[in-house]
């Protein structure tokens, strides 16, 4: 009896070894199965972070190499300079392969989307200057079965960054110039950067103890952060001061504190202590003068002879409309205009029956006053004509009288124009018009000067003239929006009537010239003070890269005054709401150093737009740096 019971123990001794040696080894296979797969998730994370990060320094490259706007966007083949270095075999025709360092056994593969404003996209609504890509990145295993299997794929969409985004961006000041960002006049409220040294000049008479109202930092003349690039290296922030006044302590080299708890003297300069004044990387000035030009004529086929004043390149004619009873053929609007000819001494934007800027000609106003003109003088063959280009936003009735001309159609009577439509009058002393379908792309492109710019802009637009031929654009007079009350900051989702300025350089005026006569006169600039500005309500952008003026603070290519110390014609101020990019920084006043009080040319103040963080302008100068706006893992079927 004993020995049968030994032998079952010795049984079911033998049958609890098996079982256990089974669960263990279940257990040790799921564990390496787990460890295998936590594995391949950081892998695949690894794989597909070096894919985006290789992929936006190859667009920064192209952006660099002005190769972004190419119909169809070439993907590297391993022997293109522009392409970074360590990126040298590739997988499949739409992806990329990096030469990266990666797991053993693991590629990555990109595919990019361009949205409808990106060339490339073949829905083009009308390219734009920041580029916008849905990349599409996934890690491959080489180590599966067959030719590999996607472990992990993440969309990202890659925005290119826009000059708009800063508040204020000067390349540099010009060389041996004496200006300096004094405190007592100096105030930015958004993102500030510059190329060169940032120098500031700082009032013994300052109170470092004056922080606003409960102590919030909105007396700080840098509202948000500030980056420059090239640094003083005989301070220890890396700032150049031109007084003894200096927000750390010369002996210690610590900064100072103040009788605010928690704060010091970097506190009143800048709204983020010391942490919001640091080094950053020089971001380059574009040349966009060849891709504005094309964009406005819609071809990079320049017409052999255009006619002097506005040119429309029509798409197809897409329907017709009655005029006096007389059927004539609409073409589509599908770019911008094109001016052509001599300096326009007069640009003027008109809105309805506004009270500083109104459409002078009532039938043109539209049923509810709202349409937007714009109005150019210019002088060809010794002729001075005033041409007008009007966007119709309600029903309009033209009737010029007796026989007139439209899209070469000869008639008479009236024609009602619905909302939606561009008309184009090339000289208003002549009954000849154009009429397209739609706005168009919003872009007024020439080579030539402007010299006196004003009035309300309504829809979204960019003015420019030829940044690689030196040309300017003067500014005369107020450049409100229609959908802003002025002295009123933009809120956000304010974006229908932005206004870009691009040019060479540009100059507040010192002479006006009305864009219906002709006339010319001096301008007044006591008109302006600080509490009653010349508001600015745009996006300027001036200067180019290589600028031969860069020894020169009023020729330079930026953002000036002309005769800025002449105080014979009074002092002004301008309040720009918006954003300002200047090359070389330019003079644009004088000041009492100890007050700030503005004693010639314009005093100044830069508010942001924050809508310009997400829309700007069209076509407005872009950097070439990316930055993602979204990202997100995409589920993985089994048999990817």
């Amino acid at each position: 009896m004993r020995k049968r019971e030994l032998g079952s123990a010795l049984l079911l001794t033998i049958f609890l070894i098996i079982v256990l040696e089974f669960i263990g080894m279940s257990f040790l296979a799921r564990v390496q199965g787990e460890m295998a797969q936590t594995t391949r998730d950081v892998s695949s994370y690894y794989v597909v972070q070096t894919g985006l990060s290789n992929t936006m320094e190859w667009l920064q490259n192209r952006a660099n190499a002005n190769l972004l706007d190419n119909a169809v966007l070439t993907l590297p083949t391993g022997t293109d300079p522009n392409e970074p270095p360590l990126m040298q075999t590739y997988y499949e025709r739409d992806g990329l392969s990096s030469g990266t360092p990666l797991p053993s056994g693991w590629t990555w593969r990109v595919r990019l989307f361009p949205d409808q404003f990106t060339a490339g996209n073949a829905n083009l609504v009308g390219a734009n200057s920041a580029h916008c890509y849905k990349a599409v990145i996934d890690a491959i295993d080489r180590n599966a079965e067959g030719t590999g299997r996607v472990r992990r794929r993440a969309v990202a969409w890659l925005h290119q960054g826009s000059f708009a985004q800063f508040s204020y961006f000067f390349g540099q000041f010009a060389t041996g110039s004496n200006l300096w960002l004094n405190l007592n006049t100096f105030r930015v409220e958004g993102p500030f950067h510059t190329n060169g040294r940032l120098r500031l000049s700082i009032p013994s008479s300052i109170d470092w103890n004056d922080l606003g109202p409960g102590n919030d930092g909105s007396t700080a003349n840098f509202q948000s952060m500030s980056t420059f690039a090239s640094t003083d290296s005989t301070t220890p922030d890396g700032i150049e001061y031109n007084t003894s006044t200096r927000p750390y302590d010369s002996t210690t080299l610590l900064p100072v504190n103040l009788t605010i708890p928690g704060k010091t003297r970097y506190d009143r300069i800048a709204r983020l202590g010391q942490a919001g004044l640091k080094p950053d990387n020089p971001i380059n000035m574009p040349a966009v003068s060849t891709l504005m030009q094309e964009a406005a004529w819609g071809d990079s086929t320049m017409p052999t002879s255009p006619r002097h004043g506005i040119n429309v390149n029509p798409g197809n004619v897409v329907e017709t409309l009655s005029a006096g009873g007389t059927s004539v053929p609409i073409p589509k609007n599908v770019n911008g205009v094109l001016l052509h000819g001599n300096d326009i001494d007069a640009f003027q934007m008109q809105v309805g029956n506004d009270s500083q800027f109104p459409i002078n000609t009532a039938a043109l106003r539209g049923a509810n006053n709202d349409n937007a003109s714009f109005l150019m003088r210019q002088t060809t063959g010794g002729t001075a004509r005033t041409r007008r280009l009007t966007q119709t936003y309600s029903d309009t009735v033209l009737n010029p009288g007796g026989t007139w001309t439209i899209n070469g159609v000869s008639t008479s009577g009236s024609m009602t124009i619905p909302a939606g439509y561009t008309l184009v009058q090339n000289d208003t002393s002549v009954k000849t018009y154009e009429i397209y379908k739609d706005y168009g792309n919003g872009l007024f492109y020439g080579n030539q000067n402007i010299r006196s710019l004003e009035g309300k802009n309504k829809g979204r637009h960019t003015i420019s003239v030829n940044q690689s031929g030196n040309k300017e654009i003067h500014i005369s007079d107020e450049l409100l929006r229609a959908d802003v009350t002025p002295g009123n900051k933009p809120t956000m989702g304010t974006t229908r009537d932005q206004l870009g300025v691009v040019g060479y350089a540009i100059r507040f005026a010192r002479y006006r010239t009305d864009v219906n006569t002709g006339t010319t006169a001096q301008i007044n600039r006591s008109q302006w003070s600080p509490n009653d500005p010349l508001y600015v309500y745009a996006a300027l952008f001036a200067g180019k890269p290589g600028d031969p003026n860069a020894n020169s603070d009023t020729a330079g290519g930026g953002v000036g005054t002309i005769n800025y110390n002449d105080s014979s014609i009074g002092a002004g101020a301008f309040r720009v709401y918006g954003s300002l990019t200047e090359n070389i920084r330019q003079a644009k006043g004088t000041f009492n150093s100890s007050t700030g009080q503005g004693t010639s040319g314009m005093s100044y103040r830069y508010d942001y737009d924050p809508n310009f963080q997400n829309v700007q302008p069209p076509y407005f100068p872009a950097q070439s740096n990316f930055e993602v706006r979204s990202w997100n893992d995409q589920p993985i079927s089994e048999d990817a």
